[in-house]
């Protein structure tokens, strides 16, 4: 007999199942359990056909007349190597508007997609991350194959929907617009799912690669529009994010510390990795905060040196 193979599959705190589920117990229908659980492959997957991403993936395809085209968008004539110049433009015109602690999500509007906070561009910070992708830059078919999928328009849905339901968990939770936020993410990734643009041989290959694609785009977009809360930005909360969007769209958690393999510096605005020496060298970053000091002004004054 061969051997089974023992996963675990454990619950984040950061997942709305929990809410999910709970609506379902006040309408009377069969209720997915909660679980912590050591099982075969076979086992972990059935029970999570009936949670998460894919418990709302059946919603939408046995739903009628929700099947639509992908659209794809159409990409830009701006090459990978300008993303990171253009990912530092945006609107930050005061300091406030730098602080994620001061930001306030604009609601929910299930016609359209929130943007990024702050001006910045969904498919800068999407290139930018691909850009960064060592793996791709070796594989140049591989990854114009890619870039149609990653920059697609359901792609980039997904993209901010799951940013601003990670915002609301970490800095002002608001139940009934993550559930509505979850759902629509949900959507979004079933219709990338069952893209016939994603031929057999290329879906394993990007869908290993994509969550782990979007937590970059999630912490590049986090770290560029509130360059002023920098130091919120840090292990736990990269830990936090990974495990988010790993839960959502494999079921399973990441290695740990995965995020250890980014190229932070390119994620990151320029000048940041200087800043956070000088912050270290000279003083806490607490003191420099309550001396006015402005991190975003000091990324800035960086930038056009370099």
């Amino acid at each position: 007999m061969a051997e089974t193979l023992l996963v675990e599959f454990e619950e984040s705190p950061f997942s709305p199942w929990g809410a999910s589920l709970a609506t379902e117990r006040a309408d009377g229908a069969a209720t997915p359990e909660i679980f912590t659980t050591i099982g075969d492959l076979d086992t972990v997957a059935s029970k999570l056909s009936r949670t998460g991403l894919q418990y709302r993936a059946n919603e939408v395809l046995t739903t009628p007349d929700r099947e639509e085209p992908l659209a794809m968008c159409e990409a830009s004539s701006t090459g990978d190597n300008s993303a990171r110049k253009e990912a530092r433009i945006g609107n930050e015109s005061t300091e406030n508007a730098r602080l994620v602690e001061l930001a306030v999500f604009p609601g929910f509007n299930p016609d359209s997609h929130t943007p990024l906070p702050n001006g910045l561009d969904t498919l800068v910070v999407m290139r930018l991350v691909t850009s960064t992708q060592s793996r791709l830059s070796l594989q140049p078919s591989f990854r114009e194959r890619w870039k149609k999928i990653f920059y697609s328009q359901p792609s980039q849905n997904v993209f901010l929907d799951t940013f601003w339901w990670f915002f609301l968990q970490k800095y002002q939770r608001n139940k009934p617009s993550q559930e509505q936020l979850f759902t629509r993410t949900a959507d979004n990734y079933v219709r990338l799912l069952t893209s016939h643009q994603i031929g057999p041989n290329d879906r394993d290959a990007i869908f290993k690669l994509y969550p782990d694609c979007i937590a970059q785009s999630i912490y590049s977009a986090f770290i560029h529009a509130f360059p002023n809360s920098w130091n919120s930005f840090d292990d736990t909360f990269k830990t936090d994010l990974c495990s988010t969007v790993y839960l959502w769209q494999v079921g399973l958690k990441p290695l740990p510390n995965c995020w250890q393999k980014w190229n932070s510096e390119m994620l990151e605005p320029k000048g940041l990795q200087k800043l956070k020496m000088a912050a270290g060298k000279e003083q806490t970053t607490s003191s420099l905060s309550k001396k006015g000091f402005d991190f975003g002004a000091f990324l800035d004054r960086e930038c056009k040196e370099e």
